[in-house]
């Protein structure tokens, strides 16, 4: 999908290509796994719609990225969803999909980049994404049939993709596409398709499924506050603006300005893409 620029902004990856049979089973058990959880978790500390957030997070008041804190009594759920056979295979799958395999045809060397920040990050040994080999730092999954409020994902680092890939069973002629505000376009999504687009810069939502029908979400991402921690050599925001030099900060400041500069150069356009 192009956007009004006519620069490729979402993949569609859809399903692994030669194995449906394979994708069907892989994305039955996961709707399974996610609707037994769905029914054993406890919500009563989330605002809107049900969700659940894991892997690595990072804020102010911690000196070090670290694992996304949930209920007690949600962490056996939490510790299941980590271990399903199926979300491993669709995270892998993500993962496929944001490789330079296919992502590089569309972004440049993103892909590259961030895998480079998150190896050290992994090698530092003080957390690790929720899949292994992952990616994507952080793991967001949404249960339920309504539609989502319109956003963009501050989280998300701007020159990465968001992987999303829709569970359960609904009528995409009717409805539970993404809808991306920006450019008024929505993109129709079949139960088990997958999408990457860069949703730290897309004003997006998912349109609504019928109250009988039932939509679940894995949605992957990389954060922008972990990446943003390495770069900074392993410091905070704060921790580096109160201990970094003047030639560290102009530094750092010339690297900021350079890579915006060549993020919004990143996406090809249209015309640039050769069949694959």
């Amino acid at each position: 999908m192009v956007d009004r620029n006519d620069m490729i902004m979402t993949i569609m990856a859809g399903a692994p290509k030669h194995n449906a049979l394979w994708w069907e089973s892989i994305t039955r058990d996961a709707t399974k796994d996610l609707e037994r959880a769905y029914r054993a978790l406890d919500f009563s500390d989330v605002k809107g719609e049900a969700q659940l957030r894991f892997g690595i997070t990072f804020g102010e008041d911690y000196s070090a990225p670290h694992g996304i804190g949930n209920l007690a009594v949600n962490l056996g759920q939490v510790n299941a969803l980590e271990d399903s056979e199926a979300l491993n295979a669709i995270s892998a799958y993500q993962n496929r999909a944001f490789t330079p395999y296919l992502y590089q045809h569309f972004a440049g060397n993103g892909y590259s980049s961030v895998r480079s920040k998150v190896d050290e990050l992994i090698s530092r040994e003080i957390v690790f994404p929720a899949y292994q080999h992952s990616v994507f730092t952080t793991t967001e999954i949404s249960f339920g049939h309504t539609p989502s409020p319109a956003r963009k994902n501050i989280m998300t680092a701007f020159d990465t993709m968001e992987a999303i890939t829709v569970l359960g069973s609904w009528d995409h002629r009717k409805g539970g596409g993404i809808m991306f505000w920006h450019d008024g376009t929505m993109l129709e999504l079949i139960p088990g398709a997958t999408v990457l687009f860069p949703a730290g810069t897309k004003n997006y939502s998912l349109v609504a499924v019928a109250p009988h029908e039932t939509r679940y979400v894995f949605r992957q991402y990389c954060h922008a506050g972990v990446l943003r921690w390495i770069e900074k050599g392993g410091r905070s925001d704060t921790e580096f603006d109160q201990g970094a030099g003047p030639d560290e900060i102009k530094a750092w400041n010339e690297i900021r300005e350079k890579r915006g500069r060549a993020s919004a150069k990143m996406f090809s356009k249209i015309e640039d893409i050769f069949v694959i």
